[in-house]
Parts: structure tokens; sequence; C-alpha cells
């Protein structure tokens, strides 16, 4: 089944923009971390799609705030999968959330907190392994994505 969700993933035609607007969540534990991180949206994008190849995704439980309810079992909680990513030297999870109304998956969220992702994972699946997570470290606690600049050639009018 991860291998279906993860071709769904990669052969969705990334929409570049859901990337560049996702929520980052930063825990109580993160008031004081460190830095963000500046990349450029390929770098991000080769990031997950290494990641993709690599690493299993984690299912968890979340719960769904603000508008976009969705009543799942009678209460807020959502089951959503995290996609370990790691880009330069930080760890980070990206959180896809299947879309009913797209029949997709959707990144909606980066979590930044080891901790955090534990304890949704252990929602899921009390028997959820915490050492399968020894390797997520991370010093930061934002990411900006830049977008690339295009650099023009010179056109041959310009030229002596």
């Amino acid at each position: 089944q991860q291998y279906v969700i993860k071709s769904k993933i990669v052969s969705s035609d990334l929409n570049y923009k859901e990337y560049l607007q996702l929520k980052m969540i930063k825990t109580k534990s993160e008031k004081h971390q460190k830095s963000t991180l500046e990349i450029t949206l390929s770098e991000f994008i080769k990031g997950i799609q290494t990641a993709i190849t690599k690493y299993e995704m984690i299912p968890i439980i979340s719960m769904v705030i603000g508008n976009n309810k969705r009543k799942i079992f009678g209460s807020n909680y959502s089951i959503d999968l995290l996609l370990p990513v790691k880009i330069k030297d930080e760890w980070i999870a990206i959180c896809y959330r299947y879309d009913v109304n797209q029949t997709r998956w959707i990144p909606f969220q980066i979590l930044f907190d080891q901790y955090d992702i534990i304890n949704k994972a252990i929602l899921y699946s009390p028997k959820f392994d915490a050492n399968k997570l020894s390797f997520f470290k991370n010093t930061i606690c934002k990411i900006v994505l830049k977008r690339e600049t295009l650099k023009s050639k010179p056109s041959k009018s310009n030229q002596p």
C-alpha cells in the first residue's frame, strides 16, 4: 500500500505551489530553536523525491483544526502520512492528507519536532517503535522556500 501511495505522490505532477504554501508546525519545545533554513524549491522537491525512494511513510493521527474540520469516527481527527525528508543536514517531515474531493494525497504541513512526530505515530499505533526515528534531528524551526529565477541568455543584439 505504501508503494501505491508514494507512486501517486510522485506521479501527481507535483504541484509546486502546494509545497510553497505548507504550514509549518512548531511545538513549545521549539520556541528557542536556532534557525531558519533557506533553500530553493528545486532543492526541496529533490529532497522529497529522494525520500520517497528511501524512507517509509509513517501513519499518524492529527487533530483537524479550523474550517477544514472533517468528522472521522465522530471526532476531529485525521489519519495522515508523514514522509521524513533530509534537506542539507536537516530532517523535516512532510505531512500528507488524503483529500476525498481531489482523490489524492495532498501535502499540507511540515513537522520539525521528533517527539511530536513520535507521539502522533503512537496515537495511530501504540506499538510504534520510537527508535525508528532516532535519526530524525534538526536545528531549524522554519524553512523558507525560494523560487529560482531564470537567468536570461544575452540576446545577439547586445553583443558587439
